[in-house]
């Protein structure tokens, strides 16, 4: 093997000197051709200039040898931050390599990283085998890691169902009874305590699951919950998207004589089944309203309203 390590470099090392001495023959030529009619013409075919170039050539040659001698094989090498990481956390990758001078990463899950520091977010749980190739003119290397990731401690969803008043025998023939997809934190069963509360209303052709992944927005906030929950960004709370979607696509959450009283279901019925049904803190300043597109709209027309049961709004368009 160290046979055919050292036939590896020597060969390497021709080949660079090779084409320096082409490089260098170019350069010769083309200045003999410019220099033809001048008196130093005669200079350039004088024997002694020609000794006076081959031994140029033959110190560049060592040099080029000596540099390339000089540079060492790459090693492998690195290091990640050994916390509790989790979905979701950003995993700063640090190489401790030698002697290199290019990376590729393989974070085990289908993504790849040529950075030789980058950092990386794990969207799944479980052990992830990392390997980090680097590599100079010389050859490469490889090195090799295994990554836990662990999922946070979950909250739960739970799908209950919401009888309004308002809604029945509206001229559409929708259901009075209603979806609520309600976002219960991780711990809620055994803390006893009591959570301020966060109403979503859905855009236009969407349904109360719009927020929890089977949406047109592909927005999943209960792993989103459940990480800021348990890195303390956050403090625990639950979350309570109605479903509002009708014959026309959309009630825009508004009291209507043909699709029934929208209005009264989200700030009537469903804030009351949830007060009555968990433990919740039950006063409008630890309630507060958002939504999206049509949501948008009814979370800033609730608000303005009904400041008796919402103190604080956010609308998304």
């Amino acid at each position: 093997m160290l046979i055919l390590s050292i036939l590896r470099d020597l060969i390497i090392d021709l080949q660079i000197i090779w084409e320096w001495i082409k490089l260098y023959g170019d350069f010769v030529s083309i200045t003999h051709r410019m220099t033809w009619s001048h008196p130093m013409s005669k200079t350039l075919d004088n024997p002694n200039f020609q000794r006076m170039k081959t031994n140029v050539l033959f110190i560049f040659a060592c040099l080029i040898i000596l540099i390339s001698a000089c540079q060492k094989d790459p090693g492998a090498s690195f290091m990640y931050y050994l916390g509790d990481c989790i979905i979701g956390d950003m995993v700063q990758f640090t190489s401790t390599s030698v002697n290199s001078e290019a990376f590729h990463w393989d974070f085990g899950d289908g993504s790849t990283s040529r950075q030789e520091n980058p950092v990386h977010i794990y969207s799944t749980a479980g052990t992830f085998d990392v390997r980090l190739e680097v590599s100079n003119k010389k050859g490469s290397d490889i090195a090799s890691l295994s990554v836990p990731i662990s999922s946070p401690p979950g909250g739960s969803l739970i799908t209950a169902v919401v009888h309004s008043v308002g809604l029945e025998d509206n001229l559409l023939g929708d259901s009075p009874d209603r979806d609520v997809t309600i976002y219960l934190p991780p711990g809620y069963e055994e803390s006893g305590e009591r959570y301020p509360v966060i109403y979503l209303l859905h855009g236009y052709a969407g349904n109360d699951r719009l927020w929890f992944g089977t949406g047109y927005t592909q927005v999943d906030l209960e792993p989103v919950m459940d990480y800021l929950i348990y890195r303390k960004t956050i403090e625990p709370m639950i979350l309570v998207s109605p479903d509002s979607y009708n014959r026309f696509m959309g009630s825009w959450y508004i009291n209507s004589v043909s699709s029934g009283n929208w209005e009264d279901f989200i700030v009537q019925d469903v804030v009351q089944y949830v007060d009555e049904h968990y433990r919740t803190i039950a006063d409008p300043e630890s309630r507060g309203i958002a939504g999206h597109s049509m949501g948008g709209y009814g979370t800033v027309m609730l608000a303005i309203k009904h400041p008796d049961v919402f103190s604080a709004a956010y609308a998304l368009s």
